[in-house]
């Protein structure tokens, strides 16, 4: 299985990656956001050219589960993803990832790729 991992952010959205011949998740660039349809535009060419057979999207939920701003926007964001690309989509809470992230090695990756990775290796895990 092919999947990539998503960090949605206000500018920046970081990716992951995890291969079909490997079990964990590496990261995988990032992207410059414009406005949802232009990464959405993006995200559908980079899955499409991986082969992936699904995205996994961080939904940045408050530690009482009850949804935040950023996860109402990760919401439309979604929306607008499913668009432009017929691989599945779900989601997975990413409480805590951008503090973990921080001490992961990966040192030439972003904090947003870092995030990526720990929402995807979670949803692996699951």
């Amino acid at each position: 299985m092919i999947a990539i991992g998503v960090d949605y952010g206000d500018k920046y959205i970081g990716l992951a990656l995890k291969a079909a011949d490997v079990s964990v998740a590496v990261p995988f660039g990032e992207i410059e956001r414009v406005d949802d349809k232009q990464v959405a535009q993006k995200l559908a060419t980079l899955a499409a050219d991986a082969g992936a057979d699904v995205v996994v999207v961080g939904m940045p939920d408050h530690m009482s589960g009850d949804p935040s701003e950023q996860s109402k926007k990760t919401e439309q964001f979604i929306n607008v993803l499913q668009q432009y690309t017929a691989v599945k989509i779900e989601t997975m809470s990413e409480i805590l990832t951008s503090k973990q992230a921080a001490d992961m090695e990966y040192p030439h990756a972003s904090i947003h790729e870092k995030s990526a990775v720990l929402i995807l290796e979670d949803w692996l895990s699951s």
